[in-house]
């Protein structure tokens, strides 16, 4: 297929090297050249695996924090107790 592109200057320098360096033609080098770039499109890179470093907060916890939302509502219902109390 026959199509018009324009290129940079330093990259058409580069490419003119490495055909003459090879003795081959400026279209194989190019046809090359794009096949390997788009093969590498092609390779997913590998997810990096998350750690999270825990630390030690130096104390036992009073609530369980893996119901969070439990907590949250046990805090409210005490803290509307304490609210009625004031008001006898």
């Amino acid at each position: 297929m026959r199509t018009t592109l324009t290129i940079e200057d330093s990259i058409m320098k580069r490419l003119k090297e490495e055909a003459y360096r090879n003795g081959s033609s400026l279209k194989q080098v190019v046809n090359t050249t794009l096949e390997l770039g788009l093969m590498q499109l092609d390779v997913q890179p590998q997810p990096r695996k998350y750690k999270l470093k825990t630390f030690s907060m130096g104390f036992p916890p009073k609530f369980n924090m893996d119901k969070a939302l439990q907590v949250i509502s046990n805090l409210e219902d005490d803290e509307i107790v304490r609210k009625l109390e004031v008001r006898k």
